[in-house]
């Protein structure tokens, strides 16, 4: 029995509820309002740690996506050089072998 009275004050409560009339604030209401959330202190939660961090990863992928980006250094191109030097003089070219 109880159950059935509790359903039927929520549903009158229910119907009440929704015939309210529309409720707009008052100016004063929203002025206080936006004084009060310009006047809070603002908190930022980035720790220092974590941008340095962050920033340090940026740095190092920039790096890498220029040294791979940028064409290859001389000390590299004197290296393969030189091996190719070494490929022409010492080890066998196999169409050579063969004549």
């Amino acid at each position: 029995m109880e159950t059935e009275s509790l359903n039927r004050k929520i549903k009158e409560s229910l119907e009440h509820f929704e015939y309210l009339p529309d409720m707009q604030p008052s100016g004063t209401w929203n002025e206080t309002l936006n004084h009060r959330l310009r006047a809070s202190p603002r908190k930022h939660k980035t720790r220092p740690l974590l941008v340095l961090a962050i920033v340090s990863l940026v740095v190092i992928n920039g790096g890498v996506v220029l040294k791979t980006l940028l064409p290859g250094s001389t000390a590299s191109s004197q290296d393969s050089q030189k091996l190719e030097l070494i490929a022409e003089n010492i080890l066998f070219n196999p169409d050579s072998a063969n004549n």
